[in-house]
């Protein structure tokens, strides 16, 4: 019988630390914090609880581990948007929200609002808050940016503005967690957005009712198609 020469490849401590927090972060989606017990992502793992805890001491540690991935992920939309100038960015932020949080579900939509809703009795309440004012910050340099470039008002506060992009995202994510396709595909978020974020140009740059009312139309229609 012949001998399999293939090597099994031994994980460093760092990658197997990594590989136990995603496998808690994909359970924290499907079960909630409360029903993530170390014996779940062991078995998720096919490792043994004894292999576990030479990682992590108990199940808060991992639990943890897996809500910093989570936080971490919380900024990713927002580093991968680009524009011409403050303004642009900004609005490309909410328009493209939607399309990485339906490709991050299971891996950030699903176990943020898990985490949330269980911080207390886990104790992260203060990381999860702290991703959110994170995010807020991140976006108020943007929207300080508009206001040096001129593409934002100058009087506007930049933390109101960038709140309103956090609700727009958070809209987005119930939205898709309950299924509620109009706002998803049928661009109810995108079009309040867009009235939203108008009111922070500057007056030479406010469209009139026409302009406005034709490009709210072109985003629908837009969304309606590639969502079909």
């Amino acid at each position: 019988m012949p001998v399999s020469t293939r090597k099994r490849i031994r994980k460093s401590k760092g990658e197997r630390r990594r590989e136990i927090a995603e496998a808690a972060v994909k359970l924290m989606g499907k079960h909630g914090l409360a029903g993530i017990t170390v014996s779940h992502i062991a078995k998720a793992l096919g490792i043994s609880n004894s292999a576990l805890y030479q990682h992590y001491h108990n199940r808060e540690a991992v639990l943890w581990a897996a809500a910093e991935l989570v936080s971490d992920r919380s900024d990713e939309w927002i580093f991968i948007t680009s524009g011409a100038n403050g303004f642009e960015r900004v609005a490309k932020l909410a328009e493209g929200h939607l399309a990485w949080s339906t490709s991050k579900l299971d891996t950030f939509v699903r176990p943020v609002f898990a985490m949330t809703v269980g911080a207390k009795q886990a104790g992260i309440t203060h990381l999860a808050g702290s991703a959110a004012q994170h995010a807020v910050h991140l976006i108020s340099q943007i929207v300080e940016e508009g206001q040096r470039d001129g593409s934002i008002r100058a009087d506007a506060d930049p933390r109101d503005l960038a709140w309103g992009v956090i609700m727009c995202a958070w809209a987005e994510d119930m939205a898709l967690l309950n299924d509620a396709r109009e706002v998803t595909k049928g661009g109810v978020s995108r079009r309040n957005f867009s009235r939203f974020l108008a009111t922070f140009a500057p007056p030479e740059r406010q469209p009139d009712e026409e302009d406005q009312a034709h490009t709210l139309t072109e985003m629908s229609e837009s969304r309606q198609t590639t969502g079909s």
